[in-house]
């Protein structure tokens, strides 16, 4: 999906903003910054399910030899005067935000910060806890470095149990701008495959992306071609494995060809059709792969739906359908996610699948935004001081189970209440009610035919 470094960078402030020494001085503070407070022992690993993200928009500003500093939301710009003295502007911004003028440089560094709280109602399985814990802390740096060169890097600090701190690389890429609306991506970045896979985290509707999340892609190293435009999208692009180490990372291996088409024929403010279809075609080097879905709950490693090691894969192929539809104040999507693996002599075809369909609405009247040229979710911009206050519920199953494979079936029934407190706090709260056959049963580690409830709440911050 689209970020700052493609659907707003050009709508930043254009002015001289810092010379090249100063840049290079302040740059080198906050590296040495940044370095001091992770210097912890750190291991470099890729992580395999988030998403790129959508930022908020932002405005042009104005004056020709003025220069600012923008961090933690808050914009200052200094103005120099006559006399030698610098007057000072302030507005709200996002991040922290540097700019030349005479080289259309721009880099912006974000983050964000998800704290989770959980509690189980368990019924077969002692072994699921409650849990309190930090489920994302992420730094994003992006922008161009010329008019049609842009960039993107993320990573994300995460615990580890014996490791201490672990620094997680999800994006990692460039984009080429020229040939616009076609843009050409080289790097780690989400494959183009489904509607919630490709939508921020800080705009899906509940903590955790639906069950069938399982069968995409995700995140690899690639190069994709793409074309937006009132009409829609259409990407397609030819990838490998992570780029951590260019090996198998579960069931990432192989050379893949992966796309995405959508369209949306009614979009308006308050008003929105989406349809979509995506593909993705890949043969498996290491001839084995394994999948599994967690209760849509971040803080839990359980996974009551486990195919385990699938052995003779030589095909991987996936197919997904998407719809949304917006009116006014109410949203519902939904989407359908195939996956059948061919695996060679002796060992039939496989076919696995999984759904889910959604409705919220937006109690105090917002409409959620809908952005046609990258086929996702704007952010949600509360109507008053309070925020936005959001209700929603979904339904989602997965098939891990055929032939002689029996990975299970899931089915969890989700109830949610979000608070857009304002741009850059939103508080979650689900309660998920799950139901497995006796086939998930975490491929042997955990009773099947388990009943579970589970609370979850969720603090974002991001900037």
């Amino acid at each position: 999906m689209a970020t700052i470094a493609e659907a707003q960078i050009e709508r930043w402030p254009s002015q001289r903003l810092w010379s090249k020494p100063e840049l290079g001085r302040l740059c080198l503070l906050v590296g040495l910054g940044t370095w001091s407070a992770v210097s912890l022992p750190i291991n470099l690993v890729m992580a395999d399910n988030s998403v790129p993200d959508q930022a908020s928009e932002t405005e042009s500003g104005d004056g020709d030899d003025s220069s600012f500093f923008e961090f933690g939301g808050i914009f200052l710009r200094f103005i120099p005067g006559s006399s030698g003295h610098l007057d000072s502007e302030f507005s709200i911004r996002n991040g922290l935000t540097f700019s030349d003028r005479e080289s259309d440089f721009i880099v912006n560094i974000g983050g964000r910060m998800f704290v989770d709280l959980a509690t189980y109602e368990e019924k077969k399985n002692a072994n699921i806890g409650n849990s309190f814990d930090l489920s994302d802390a992420r730094l994003e740096i992006e922008g161009k470095f010329s008019a049609n060169w842009l960039f993107r890097i993320s990573a994300g600090l995460t615990s580890g149990n014996t490791s201490g701190i672990k620094l997680d690389l999800r994006d990692m890429y460039l984009r080429y701008m020229s040939f616009r609306p076609i843009a050409i991506t080289l790097g780690q970045h989400d494959e183009p495959f489904g509607l919630e896979e490709l939508t921020s985290g800080r705009r899906i509707t509940f903590i955790e992306r639906g069950l069938p999340n399982a069968l995409v892609p995700g995140r690899n190293f690639g190069a994709e071609v793409r074309s937006s435009g009132n009409w829609g999208t259409a990407g397609v692009g030819i990838f490998v494995s992570d780029v951590a180490s260019f090996k198998s990372q579960g069931d990432q291996d192989g050379f893949g060809i992966t796309g995405r088409v959508t369209t949306a024929p009614i979009s308006d403010a308050r008003h929105t059709v989406h349809v979509g279809a995506s593909f993705s075609a890949r043969n498996s080097s290491q001839n084995k792969l394994t999948i599994r879905a967690g209760p849509e709950i971040s803080t839990s490693k359980v996974y009551f739906a486990h195919t385990g090691n699938i052995e003779s894969v030589q095909h991987d192929f996936r197919f997904g359908l998407e719809a949304v539809v917006i009116e006014g104040p109410f949203t519902v999507q939904a989407e359908y996610i195939g996956r059948k693996l061919r695996r060679d002599a002796g060992g039939s075809d496989l076919w696995f699948d999984g759904w889910y369909a959604s409705a919220s609405w937006l109690v105090t009247g917002e409409t959620r935004p809908w952005l046609r040229d990258i086929g996702n979710f704007g952010a949600i911009e509360p109507n008053n001081d309070f925020g936005a206050v959001e209700v929603a519920a979904r339904f989602s199953a997965i098939d891990l189970s055929d032939k002689d494979i029996r990975g299970g079936r899931e089915r969890n029934l989700s109830f949610g209440v979000n608070w857009y407190v304002g741009e850059h706090i939103r508080v979650m709260g689900n309660v998920i009610s799950v139901w497995t056959n006796s086939d998930a049963d975490g491929n042997g580690t955990l009773v099947g035919s388990d009943h579970p409830i589970i609370v979850q709440a969720q603090l974002q911050i991001f900037l």
